[in-house]
């Protein structure tokens, strides 16, 4: 049901669904409680990504487009809260596969 309020992870669609802010905000939390301390790679790089798009919304609002960005933030702590040991299993993997995470974000952070 959650994917259904967020149009990235549905796939490409003939009908334009029109899904207020502040349901996809919320939308973003929810999926962050729900993959809470999975480190669900696949869908963290899918949130990175959504944090780095231009625009976001129709009017695109500055207060509805940090609560967006700021509710991905909280989604991404809560799916890898706890999982330091495995994403240290998984770095080598990681950087052959992408490029530095950490760099991406502070990159759309600043």
């Amino acid at each position: 049901m959650l994917a259904t309020h967020l149009p990235f992870l549905l796939g490409p669609t003939l009908l334009e669904f029109r899904i207020e802010p502040i349901v996809q905000t919320a939308a973003l939390v929810a999926i962050g409680y729900l993959f809470s301390e999975t480190a669900h790679t696949s869908l963290t790089h899918q949130l990175i990504n959504e944090m780095a798009r231009e625009t976001f919304f129709d009017a695109d609002s500055s207060a509805e487009r940090y609560a967006y960005v700021l509710a991905t933030g909280f989604a991404i702590g809560l799916i890898n809260l706890g999982t330091h040991y495995l994403v240290h299993a998984f770095i080598h993997f990681l950087c052959r596969r992408i490029k530095n995470i950490s760099s991406r974000i502070m990159r759309f952070a600043g």
